[in-house]
């Protein structure tokens, strides 16, 4: 489902992303660790076409994204991958249903009933229901992760791309994400995960990606908890 082929980045001229290769097959999960600053979430932005590779050759969900500037191909690769984003980025003007049915009916042009529909089932799913009326500014931290999760997946994307999804929340609020991560584990979805948080690694991870100087310098797997 993701495949790297010496995918090098570089910024200011000094290599981000250091001809990193590898593979991760459908339906897999693969956490990505190693030390802040090692390149880890440039490598997730450049498999989501956020930013653009030097080169080498990065195919995810079936498209080809090494060539610059292939909109249709970026476009279709967005309706493919989601990114849960380390700050939450939800839209404050919006109810926590708006948000999550925003894509669905703007990108993927699903009727509106059917958007909520689908949106309600993703909030029962992160442990949401009955709040699809909220702001984002009456939840908790890890509650606006739980909708930018749902928010991720309203679309039914192939590959789930994950950075840093329990750091910027308390220990409780941290258990809560995990807990929700391990149920959308189960849906069968190809995930790449960048994270320290190593309860979340053992518990859901079928490969561990150990990251350092712009490259992958370990592959191992991991026995995650069912």
């Amino acid at each position: 489902m993701i495949q790297l082929r010496q995918v090098v980045k570089a910024f200011d001229g000094a290599n981000v992303l250091a001809g990193v290769s590898a593979t991760l097959d459908r339906g897999k999960i693969a956490c990505l660790i190693g030390p802040s600053g090692c390149g880890k979430t440039t490598l997730l932005r450049c498999i989501n076409g956020l930013e653009q590779i030097d080169s080498g050759a990065i195919h995810v969900a079936g498209c080809d994204i090494s060539a610059k500037e292939d909109r249709p191909t970026l476009r279709r690769v967005r309706q493919e991958v989601g990114f849960v984003f380390q700050e939450f980025h939800l839209f404050p003007h919006l109810t926590v249903l708006e948000n999550i049915t925003l894509a669905p009916v703007r990108v993927r042009l699903l009727p509106q009933a059917a958007a909520d529909k689908r949106g309600r089932e993703l909030l029962d799913l992160v442990g949401l229901g009955g709040r699809e009326g909220a702001r984002p500014a009456q939840l908790s931290g890890g509650q606006k992760q739980r909708v930018a999760i749902a928010r991720a997946l309203a679309i039914d994307v192939k590959v789930l791309l994950l950075d840093e999804p329990t750091s910027a929340l308390d220990p409780e609020m941290r258990e809560e994400v995990r807990e929700v991560l391990r149920d959308v584990a189960r849906q069968g979805l190809t995930m790449l995960c960048v994270t320290h948080d190593m309860p979340l690694v053992t518990s859901l991870a079928d490969e561990i990606w150990v990251f350092d100087a712009g490259n992958i310098v370990e592959r191992r797997l991991a026995k995650a908890v069912p």
